[in-house]
């Protein structure tokens, strides 16, 4: 998984990702949201639409994912990192990210997927 874009809030969050850098996909909830549209992956569930993590990338962070499509196919995924305290409440920023996620499938809807995939290529050179 490659990470295009990171932006910064005002709590501090234990960090592990950075522009431009990889992380595992089954350690991260934007990870598990990619693989859980894969091939049947570990008996994943692509039909809750988000992913979640808890201290599995860095103790101290929780994350939340919803995938972005294109072309009915996911292309990509939004993730929230926050600080463990905020684990249980975690779900209540659904409504908001899928929002995002449908403007952003919006605005890349007329890219082929290969477009975007040599885009985001680009980037790692």
């Amino acid at each position: 998984m490659l990470y295009i874009v990171r932006i910064y809030g005002t709590r501090r969050v234990p960090e592990a990702s950075r522009v431009g850098g990889r992380l595992p996909l089954h350690a991260t909830a934007v990870g598990k949201m990619l693989l859980a549209f894969e091939e049947p992956w570990c008996g994943r569930d692509s039909s809750r639409r988000f992913a979640t993590t808890l201290d599995e990338m860095r103790v101290g962070a929780t994350s939340i994912a919803v995938p972005i499509l294109q072309h009915g196919v996911v292309s990509s995924a939004l993730g929230l990192v926050t600080t463990t305290d905020g684990a249980a409440t975690i779900e209540r920023h659904l409504p908001d990210m899928r929002g995002i996620a449908r403007r952003i499938e919006a605005s890349v809807g007329s890219l082929s997927l290969n477009a975007l995939r040599q885009v985001a290529s680009s980037g790692q050179k």
